[in-house]
C-alpha cells in the first residue's frame, strides 16, 4: 500500500513531498456541510425560465402522476404563468413518443365568458397547432422529434395579427400533456397583449470580485476520454465516473495523511483497474488498462449505442453504487438530485445549488447538461466554481444629466461559472455558466 502525502507529475507515479505542499493554491474554503442556498432576489430572464420549461413554483409542481382533475382542483398546488408576448416563439417538451397519449391547449377562463369554446377555437386558430372542434387537441405533425433523444416537442407562436381577435389584454391558457398511463402534466401561458407604453430600464452598480471554491487537491482530478466501445463511443456517464473514482483513488494515494486511504481500492492492479492489489494509482489520462475500466462501469450503468454516441439513461446513473460499494471504505453512498423534468433536460436553479454545495464540501459532481433545447445531453464533472454579485433596481427612466428617476427596490443578481472536466482527455475543459438538470456525487 502506497502512503502519502505525495503529489503526481503529469501521468506519472507519486513522489513523495510535506504535507503542505500538497494543498492546492486555489482552495478557498474548508470543507463543510453542504448546505442548500437560495439565489434571493435573482433576476430570471424570460429566456432561462423556457429554458426550465416549469410553469409551476419550485417544490409544489403536480407530479407526472398526479390525476388531471386532482391537479387543476388541489388547494396544494400553485400555479405560475409563463408571460409571454404575441409573435414570440415558445417551445414545451413533450416526452418520449411511446409514452405519450395526447396533447391539448386548453383556453383557461375567468368563469364571466358566455362562449367558452367559441374562445377555445379562436385560440386554436391563432396558433394554428391545434384542432377548432372544442377539443383543443395538438395535431399529431406538430409534434416534432428530437433525433438524438427520441423526445417530442411542441413548438408555436402567437401571431401579432391575432391580438384583435380577443376582447382582452391577455390570454391564459394550458398545454396538457398526457401519458398513456393516465398521468398529465400541465403548463399555464399568458399571452399579454397589452399595449407596451412605456418600459422600465435597469440600473446596474458593478460586478463584485469572484470568489472561488474548489474541491481540495483539484490538481490531481484525472481527464480521460471515449473510445470506441462496440459500434459506437464508450459514453460520457462511465467516463465521468471513472474520473471522479480515479480522483479519488488519486487523492486516496498522493495526499492520505489528508484524506485517509480507503480510497485506494477504487482502481487496483489487475488488467482492467477493478480487482487485485491497491497499490496501482489510477492514471491521469486513459491507458489500455483504463479503458477496460470504463467498459465495465459502461455495462454497469445499461449504456447503449444512439446513433455514434453512447447514451445512459438518467435512472441508471446511480447504478454504480455497488461497484462504490465494494471498493470504497466507510459509508460509500451516492447522492442524485433532480427535479420533477429532469428527465426532460430541463435546468433548474435548486439542481446548480445542490452542486456548489456538493463542492464546497470537497466531492466532484457529475451534472446534466445540453448544447440545445432538446439535443446533445452530455455528462461532465465540476471541480470548481466561482461566483460573483451585483445589485440592479428598475427605473422609470434616466435623465440627460445621468439621475435616475422613479426606481424601485434594489436587489441582488449572482452570476454563477462552474469549471467542467469534459471527459474529453481535456480537450474544452473551462469556466462555463452554471446550469443543470441534475448532478450526482459520490460520497464516504
Amino acid at each position: 500500500m502506497v502512503h502519502g502525502p505525495f503529489i503526481l507529475e503529469p501521468c506519472g507515479v507519486c513522489h513523495k513531498t510535506s504535507r503542505q505542499d500538497s494543498v492546492p493554491l486555489d482552495r478557498t474554503r474548508k470543507r463543510s456541510e453542504p448546505k442548500y442556498e437560495e439565489e434571493t432576489d435573482q433576476e430570471v430572464t424570460t429566456e432561462q425560465v423556457l429554458a426550465d420549461a416549469s410553469n409551476h413554483s419550485a417544490g409544489l409542481m403536480p407530479d407526472l402522476g398526479a390525476n388531471l382533475e386532482e391537479a387543476l382542483t388541489s388547494t396544494s398546488n400553485v400555479y405560475n404563468e409563463i408571460v409571454i408576448d404575441p409573435g414570440e416563439t415558445v417551445t414545451v417538451a413533450v416526452g418520449e413518443e411511446s409514452k405519450l397519449k395526447a396533447v391539448h391547449i386548453k383556453y383557461i377562463g375567468f368563469g364571466n365568458e358566455t362562449d367558452v369554446t367559441g374562445i377555445q377555437n379562436k385560440l386554436c386558430s391563432a396558433l394554428e397547432v391545434c384542432a377548432t372542434d372544442g377539443t383543443g387537441k395538438v395535431k399529431q405533425k406538430e409534434l416534432q422529434t428530437d433525433p438524438d433523444l427520441e423526445l417530442l416537442f411542441l413548438e408555436f407562436v402567437f401571431p401579432e395579427n391575432a391580438t384583435g381577435l380577443f376582447d382582452t389584454d391577455d390570454v391564459d391558457f394550458s398545454v396538457e400533456i398526457h401519458t398513456k398511463d393516465g398521468k398529465v402534466l400541465i403548463r399555464r401561458y399568458d399571452v399579454d397583449m397589452a399595449p407596451k407604453i412605456q418600459t422600465r430600464i435597469k440600473h446596474y452598480k458593478s460586478w463584485s470580485s469572484f470568489s472561488y471554491y474548489s474541491i481540495p487537491d483539484e490538481y490531481l482530478f484525472p481527464d480521460y476520454t471515449q473510445h470506441i466501445y462496440g459500434k459506437c463511443y464508450v459514453g460520457c456517464g462511465p467516463v465521468a465516473w471513472a474520473m471522479v473514482f480515479g480522483y479519488l483513488d488519486r487523492r486516496s494515494h498522493c495526499v492520505s495523511l489528508q484524506h485517509g486511504t480507503g480510497s485506494q481500492g477504487l482502481y487496483r492492479n489487475g488488467p482492467d483497474g477493478t480487482y487485485g492489489l491497491n497499490s496501482q494509482v489510477a492514471p491521469c489520462r486513459s491507458d489500455t488498462r483504463m479503458e477496460p475500466y470504463i467498459e465495465n462501469l459502461n455495462r454497469i450503468m445499461g449504456t447503449y449505442c444512439s446513433d455514434s454516441g453512447g447514451a445512459t439513461k438518467l435512472r441508471r446513473m446511480d447504478d454504480v453504487l455497488s461497484f462504490y460499494k465494494a471498493r470504497q471504505t466507510g459509508k460509500p453512498r451516492v447522492v442524485l438530485d433532480k427535479w420533477v423534468l429532469s428527465f426532460l433536460g430541463m435546468y433548474h436553479e435548486s439542481i446548480a445549488s445542490w452542486t456548489r454545495a456538493r463542492v464546497r464540501e470537497g466531492w466532484p459532481v457529475i451534472i446534466g447538461t445540453k448544447k440545445t433545447w432538446f439535443s446533445g445531453f452530455h455528462a461532465p464533472v465540476v471541480t470548481k466554481y466561482r461566483r460573483r454579485s451585483r445589485r440592479y433596481r428598475r427605473c422609470l427612466y434616466k435623465t440627460k444629466k445621468g439621475k435616475w428617476i422613479l426606481c424601485g427596490k434594489w436587489k441582488t443578481q449572482y452570476d454563477n461559472d462552474m469549471y467542467l472536466h469534459q471527459g474529453w482527455g481535456g480537450s474544452r475543459n473551462g469556466w462555463y455558466p452554471m446550469k443543470s438538470f441534475f448532478s450526482i456525487a459520490a460520497k464516504y
